[in-house]
């Protein structure tokens, strides 16, 4: 959340949506609308390797899914996982891993956290509503179902919902303030024994990072780029492949700056 918000633009915000505004949200628009406490939905870092890949949401009955179907397809790159509060929230889910509705396209590793897990939820707020996703709705254009969802979250009729009450939740807050402020970060998971082979060629860059568990027992490092720089703009970014090697490093997965 941007420092110059403040507690008076938090209150501002919380303010406007409670008195009948709707709070469209994703990405670091859903960690901002829990940072606010205009949401209690709990977000949490993934443990998977998803750089970008399709996955199958079931999709509820409800004023967000006019003209939807039963299903979406989902895109998810490295997105944080949103679980709701309250079941009723929730407008399209991931279904159980073990499910024969579980479909993924695309390269993944763990992607079973994300099973029951949300993709959408609607938040009553007062008089108004927090429609969150947990990864972008209209990437590239690029899923149909997700983009109808967005598109019904900023023009439909949402008062039939409107009964139930926002369940406060400051846990879910507490959670969103640890989660860091990345922008196009480099990461790289890689199994456990080749932990100090990848610090020394990060350390070779001058590159600063921070490092968590991953699925299947891996690391993974979360390489800053405060600048947000692409591929082709970062002095160095293109030579990590290449250097990994060399120091006898196979990852499990790298995810590039785009």
């Amino acid at each position: 959340m941007p420092p110059s918000l403040g507690e008076t633009g938090r209150a501002a915000l919380r303010d406007w949506v409670s008195g009948g505004g709707r709070y469209v949200g994703w990405a670091g628009g859903t960690q901002l609308a829990v940072l606010a406490s205009v949401s209690s939905v709990t977000l949490t870092e993934p443990t998977s390797d998803i750089p970008g890949s399709l996955f199958r949401a079931n999709v509820a009955q409800g004023p967000l899914s006019k003209g939807v179907g039963s299903s979406v397809m989902q895109f998810t790159e490295y997105d944080l996982v949103m679980r709701a509060s309250n079941p009723a929230h929730v407008v399209s889910s991931y279904p159980a891993a073990d499910s024969p509705d579980w479909f993924m396209s695309g390269f993944a590793l763990g992607a079973e956290e994300l099973s029951g897990t949300a993709a959408t939820v609607d938040e009553p707020v007062g008089a108004g509503h927090a429609v969150l996703f947990a990864a972008d709705p209209n990437f590239r254009a690029l899923t149909d179902g997700t983009a109808k969802i967005l598109a019904n979250a900023i023009t439909a009729d949402l008062s039939s919902s409107r009964a139930r009450a926002l369940a406060p939740a400051p846990d879910a807050s507490r959670a969103a303030v640890a989660i860091p402020d990345r922008e196009s970060p480099i990461r790289v998971t890689i199994p456990a024994s080749d932990h100090d082979k990848v610090i020394a060629v990060l350390n070779g860059f001058g590159a600063t990072w921070t490092e968590k568990a991953a699925a299947g027992g891996a690391v993974r490092f979360v390489v800053a780029n405060p600048e947000g720089l692409d591929l082709h703009e970062h002095t160095w970014a293109r030579k990590l492949p290449d250097a990994l090697r060399a120091a006898g490093v196979t990852p499990l997965a790298v995810a590039m700056p785009q």
